[in-house]
């Protein structure tokens, strides 16, 4: 076994005067663009070792909290606490105090992201000079894009050629598509006639001019200066619109015409038509149509499981028990989907999932362990610094060969890296093989102030949806962090705590953020009776219109077809989405996923109280 190395940042022969210009030098370059030119003199330092070790295989192997035995340790203990003490101090702008601490490091492989913390911190304009030197030494770290941008901004006319260029990476680690999205489009010219007409329809939508719509979409020139594809989205999004407003038979004719004009959008035409036949109360039609549907895309197609569960919720209201029950039992083949876990539970079929995680191939170990950007993501992971390493363990993916999926996975799980997980075990899932504890991850790195005081299981489902686990995401609306938080919605809890309200930046700190979503669940929990798929809604589209749909009765006798009928599309689709993984991580935690019996039984699932305890009830 290798020994373990102590590197000395000071030679015993430097005298104190020495070490003391040293750190007035740290300071600068920490502080002030002027002190680059010293930079990697005065890190290395006299007397400093260039490497602790050409294989990081051959390092002490130290079991470090929940890290599995699998992976071996980048940092020393001290170099932990100095590392998590010198971030806290930089996001404080307590430049001096980090400059200090400098010297004390055993390991420099996070001064890339230790200097990035203070070149894009809110407070600070970082000098050009200063991010082109950070471009020139760490463009190969994940913030290098962000910090280029920000020195193509500020880049002076006499430069002529301007601040290093990362490398180009993707933005995630999947490499499949959504089976849903047409592989062939249209090429259309978009011609000045066409963008007016387009214009003109759009405003016909929203002011609810549908008859002149129709008449206008019904036209074959309409259709030729569109284009197919885009005529059969403009169409089939008016479709829905009329739906929404309540009128259930136009929104069939639209989507016949879509049906038989063209190939394009025709399986959302199905499911637009089947549907508005269902609400009509002409079953046996609605039938056809999702049939029809479930027949004709793939497994892992968004309208399988939909359409066949609709097929059977058709057959059930006609009395045909064996059709609805073949048709229960097709949806329930997408066996984790919204309508494929209820389908199971209609059909009678037990639900068992494997959350085990795959480990890491002795193949792979001695290629990750040697690469320095793995070793950058398990020291991030040991500080704690969980955001920071999944975002570099995503540049990874254009470099390693699909068939290390399954280790990578393995690697992302035992740091808690769980946005990685998921797309990882995604990829892997197109594959054929399946890891629900990498689809469905356990976010163990972060967890609210003051702990759960909402079943865990629902603030997980909830921040998978909102962010996917990426704690740093920034909505278009302006929502943050891991569940997503507005910060005028952050603001409205705090002050109803009577607490001070947190700054926008802190909304991304994963314990603030969970702890704010977690209040705003309990506070929706108690407005609407911990009824769940109302408070579900109102996280995403709030309370206030989720009134009004109840008070216009889009489904208030039957709480899928309430679902189902919801106006705003996202919503629609986020009800769907958390209840799935709600019922997902009730089943990973062990306690009792009631509510998906209850919903299954045309019923309301409603938490009896807002613990840890809490278990489901009907309404």
């Amino acid at each position: 076994m290798a020994r373990s190395i102590k590197i000395p940042i000071f030679n015993e022969r430097v005298g104190f005067m020495k070490r003391l210009v040293a750190v007035f030098v740290l300071v600068g370059m920490l502080s002030s663009s002027k002190a680059w030119a010293e930079e990697g003199r005065v890190i290395a330092g006299p007397g400093v070792k260039k490497s602790i070790s050409k294989n990081l295989l051959e390092q002490k192997r130290v079991k470090l909290g929940y890290f599995s035995e699998d992976v071996p340790a980048v940092l020393s203990q001290t170099d932990v606490r100095l590392y998590k003490k010198m971030f806290r101090m930089q996001r404080n702008l307590q430049r001096s105090q980090v400059a200090g601490l400098v010297p004390q490091l055993q390991n420099r492989e996070l001064m890339g992201h230790l200097i990035a913390e203070r070149l894009l911190h809110p407070n600070t304009k970082a000098p050009y000079a200063d991010l082109k030197k950070w471009l020139d030494r760490y463009g190969d770290h994940s913030m290098a894009p962000t910090i280029y941008d920000l020195a193509k901004k500020r880049q002076p006319h006499s430069d002529k050629y301007g601040p290093k260029k990362p490398p180009m990476v993707l933005a995630s680690v999947a490499k499949y598509s959504d089976p849903d999205e047409e592989l062939s489009k249209e090429v259309v010219q978009n011609t000045r006639k066409r963008q007016a007409l387009l214009r003109k329809l759009k405003k016909y939508r929203q002011k609810e001019y549908y008859s002149k719509s129709i008449i206008q979409l019904s036209k074959s020139e309409t259709k030729d200066l569109l284009g197919e594809d885009t005529w059969a989205e403009v169409t089939l999004r008016l479709a829905r619109s009329i739906l929404n407003y309540g009128d259930y038979k136009r929104p069939e004719r639209l989507a016949r015409m879509v049906i038989n004009h063209t190939q394009f959008r025709r399986s959302e035409a199905l499911w637009v038509a089947g549907f508005s036949n269902y609400k009509l109360g002409d079953y046996e039609r609605s039938a056809s149509f999702l049939r029809r549907l479930s027949y004709s895309v793939p497994r892992n197609s968004k309208y399988f499981a939909k359409a066949a569960f609709w097929a059977g919720k058709a057959y059930d209201n006609m009395n045909r028990d064996s059709m609805s029950r073949v048709f229960y039992s097709l949806a329930s083949q997408d066996s984790d989907s919204f309508y494929g876990q209820i389908a199971a539970e209609k059909a009678g079929r037990k639900r068992y999932w494997a959350w085990g995680a795959p480990s890491i191939s002795t193949k792979d170990k001695q290629f990750l362990f040697n690469d320095p950007l793995v070793r950058r993501v398990i020291a991030l992971a040991q500080i704690g610094e969980h955001g920071l390493a999944q975002d570099e363990l995503r540049l990874i993916h254009s470099r390693v060969p699909y068939d290390m999926d399954m280790s990578l996975l393995a690697l992302a799980s035992q740091l808690n890296l769980p946005n990685i997980q998921m797309s990882l075990a995604r990829n892997l899932k197109e594959q054929s093989m399946v890891y629900y504890g990498g689809l469905y991850p356990e976010p163990k790195a972060w967890e609210p102030r003051g702990g759960y005081e909402v079943d865990k299981a629902l603030i997980h489902a909830v921040m998978r949806q909102e962010s996917a686990f990426k704690p740093d995401v920034k909505s278009r609306a302006g929502a943050r962090g891991l569940m997503q938080v507005m910060p005028n919605t952050a603001k409205f809890v705090r002050r109803q705590q009577n607490r001070p309200v947190y700054s926008r930046s802190a909304l991304y700190n994963p314990s603030v953020n969970m702890s704010l979503g977690q209040d705003y669940l309990k506070y929706l929990m108690g407005k609407l009776d911990g009824n769940v798929v109302q408070v579900i809604a109102s996280y995403n589209a709030g309370p206030g219109n989720v009134s009004k749909w109840l008070e216009k009765n889009i489904g208030n006798e039957d709480p899928l077809l309430f679902i189902e009928s919801i106006p705003f599309t996202e919503t629609r689709k986020y009800v769907k989405h958390v209840l799935s993984n709600l019922w997902m991580y009730q089943d990973r935690y062990g306690s009792k996923d009631a509510g998906l019996s209850v919903l299954a039984q045309n019923n309301w699932p409603v938490y009896e109280g807002y613990g840890t305890a809490v278990s489901m009830n009907q309404k």
